[in-house]
């Protein structure tokens, strides 16, 4: 960022002076589009750091173009440790809400990175990346491995078909919960289900 801003007074103020009320419009703008893309990247920009930042007074009160670039620097900086520390607190945060919903709506057929990001106020590709991360695990494997867990666990109960597993865990049909379970464990959930229970007497 602080490249960035070198290169931009180089342009806009060494080799085309701006006046100075062009150059802290010039500024602003900037700030404005930093301050945009935090809230876009769902990370909550608060009062208190708008105000502990407090952009506009400290470029009214810049006197010189040197003045400018001091404060700009400053701010950016500001803005990227705040950046940098919030991400972080948000990683965890957002770990266990994902897995919380998961766990809460992993019986719907539709539950998906759409859905999750709609219900939860969160832009898809962020929270998959931020979830991935965190976790390792992409969200629709995440997602299909929460599934295959409980099936494991009714399958061991010997109490419900297939098909009935099948539909209690969120797989569309049979087939697909087959075809999944036999990728991840190497057998179809049929032969898991005779396979004798690690809790029983041998």
């Amino acid at each position: 960022s602080l490249d960035i801003l070198d290169e931009l007074f180089e342009q806009n103020f060494i080799k085309n002076p701006l006046s100075i009320p062009a150059a802290k419009l010039l500024m602003l703008n900037l700030l404005n589009s930093m301050i945009k893309t935090l809230y876009e990247i769902s990370l909550y920009c608060d009062d208190a750091f708008l105000g502990k930042l407090n952009p506009i007074n400290r470029l009214l009160n810049c006197q010189q173009i040197v003045d400018i670039k001091v404060e700009m620097r400053e701010m950016i900086e500001q803005v990227c440790l705040y950046i940098h520390s919030t991400y972080k607190e948000e990683s965890y945060k957002l770990e266990d809400t994902i897995t919380s919903f998961i766990e809460e709506h992993y019986i719907d057929v539709n539950l998906n990175i759409s859905l999750i990001g709609e219900k939860l106020e969160m832009t898809p590709a962020y929270m998959s990346r931020l979830f991935k991360e965190r976790t390792g695990y992409g969200l629709l494997d995440y997602i299909n491995k929460v599934r295959l867990e409980k099936a494991k666990v009714l399958l061991n109960e010997n109490s419900y078909s297939v098909q009935e597993i099948a539909l209690k865990v969120g797989f569309v049909n049979s087939n697909t919960f087959i075809r999944s379970f036999k990728k991840a464990e190497g057998i179809t959930p049929g032969s898991y289900k005779k396979m004798p229970s690690l809790t029983e007497d041998v």
